[in-house]
């Protein structure tokens, strides 16, 4: 009896350890992800106060430590090699958890961002298409040479710390889901330059500058009524702040 009760309080105990333990990753650190060669690159995610993190990447063994702050957010910033086309992984440990992110890339990473000229795929818009679009979703430049992390359309008044984008690889089904125009941007880099092209796409069609701004600096300001009434009247795409409180801030700060 005595057995089976310990046996009991320690399988409790090791799920309660579990079930409490809040290593995460923040997008865009996931698999598959483009790292910006010969830099500092920043590596990060939530888990709880104060807890400390490890961050290895296996380029070079070497150990980076992180702490989370107050709000839980961590960031690690690893040392990168040239670029390659070399598969690397990165180990994250530490709140009684360990993750790995896979199939890591180091190239030229790029920032996309605008409205829907940015935002159409290579699938394009109702009548609109997209020149040659088929020709190189039926012929794909491979998954290693063109990467694409495109964060989804939202509008939120708090601001959001998670992505919810994923990354997209250079093969048909994955071209078929970028922007076009970030597409030919990275193609004809990734040419140029024969390295991974990782790009960041953040894109919402007929959104004003506004859209983009941190609801601080616009109230500094001053130029924009900011009343609930106000700017649930206007169109989605024209809303103040609220674009960069869902799409941008999450993604903000990733190295490119």
């Amino acid at each position: 009896m005595r057995k089976t009760l310990l046996i009991s309080a320690l399988l409790l105990l090791a799920s309660f350890s579990y079930s409490e333990a809040k290593l995460t990753l923040r997008q865009p650190c996931s698999d598959g992800m483009v790292l910006q060669q010969k830099t500092s690159a920043v590596v990060w995610g939530n888990a709880s106060p104060c807890a400390s993190i490890k961050v290895k990447a296996s380029w070079d063994g070497r150990e980076v430590l992180a702490t989370a702050g107050q709000d839980g957010i961590w960031k690690a910033f690893v040392n990168t090699p040239e670029a390659s086309y070399q598969h690397h992984s990165i180990n994250v440990s530490g709140d009684g958890m360990s993750l790995t992110i896979n199939d890591v890339l180091v190239g030229e990473v790029w920032f996309a961002g605008g409205q829907s000229n940015m935002e159409v795929t290579m699938q394009g818009f109702y009548n609109c298409p997209i020149k040659d679009a088929q020709h190189y979703i039926a012929n794909p430049i491979g998954r290693d040479r063109v990467r694409m992390y495109t964060e989804p359309k939202a509008a939120s008044y708090d601001l959001v710390n998670q992505g919810s984008g994923h990354w997209h690889y250079g093969d048909g089904e994955g071209i078929y889901n970028m922007s076009a125009v970030a597409f030919f941007f990275a193609r004809q880099l990734n040419n140029a330059l024969d390295v991974p092209v990782g790009i960041v796409c953040c894109a919402y069609g007929g959104s004003r500058v506004e859209s983009w701004l941190p609801e601080d600096l616009l109230r500094q300001l001053g130029t924009e009524d900011l009343s609930r009434e106000h700017i649930e009247s206007m169109p989605s795409y024209h809303r103040p702040y609220k674009a960069y409180n869902a799409m941008f801030n999450p993604i903000a700060g990733y190295t490119v």
